[in-house]
């Protein structure tokens, strides 16, 4: 599942995040996905502080809140992971990207990871209490899809959850693909906002919905290769 980070010392120059190295950050705008080049400038407690994003010949911006999908190189090895813009930092020509709380290795045929934006039919929570259905929200999380893989997603919430707390997920692809999941970190949310990030890892799927899964994401991978996004 890559780098769950919780040990505070070094977590981040262990995985090359420091002040110099150069990212690729992904993020979508008007229903297409554009990509920027930059530097990191310094690593805060809640943050990456980045130099100024830059598409082509240009320069640009992306909103607080907009999810990203974050891409570098580090000891010969591609890594990447998901997290969102803060917006631009109060010293000029500098932008904020949240911290994530997992980074994995981006092998091309085995970690591919979309990012998306897609609403789900549904989010169960499978170990919730009977109590819980009286409450606002009852058994169901109000949660888009921000990143998909083989292995699992990542889910933008209204409500938290615990880690090792189990969900089912039905998500309406090509076709319905249905799974159960296990909550492996969570993100609260940024300063000013109200949504969690949930990763999740696919605990259980029925093996046709596998295959769906699969054959909708190497549809989506080669559709970005051929736009020059990959």
């Amino acid at each position: 599942m890559g780098w769950l980070w919780e040990e505070p010392e070094n977590r981040w120059s262990r995985l090359g995040l420091a002040p110099g190295l150069h990212l690729r950050i992904e993020a979508e705008r008007g229903g297409r996905v554009e990509q920027y080049a930059t530097r990191v400038d310094d690593v805060t407690t809640e943050a990456l502080r980045v130099l100024a994003l830059v598409r082509g010949d240009s320069l640009a911006r992306i909103s607080p809140t907009t999810p990203v999908h974050v891409v570098y190189e580090h000891d010969d090895v591609r890594w990447h992971f998901s997290s969102w813009s803060l917006g631009r930092d109060r010293e000029p020509g500098r932008h904020l990207v949240a911290l994530p709380a997992v980074v994995e290795p981006f092998e091309r045929r085995r970690c591919f990871r979309l990012l998306t934006f897609l609403r789900p039919v549904a989010v169960l929570r499978l170990d919730a209490a009977p109590a819980r259905a009286r409450q606002p929200g009852g058994l169901f999380l109000d949660a888009v899809v921000v990143d998909l893989g083989v292995g699992g997603v990542c889910l933008s919430s209204g409500s938290p959850a615990a880690r090792g707390e189990r969900l089912g997920l039905h998500l309406r692809l090509d076709s319905d693909v249905r799974a159960h999941l296990r909550v492996v970190a969570v993100e609260p949310p940024p300063p000013g906002q109200h949504r969690w990030r949930l990763h999740c890892a696919f605990e259980r799927m029925h093996p046709g919905d596998e295959e769906r899964l699969a054959h909708y994401l190497a549809r989506r991978q080669t559709e970005m290769r051929q736009r020059g996004q990959l």
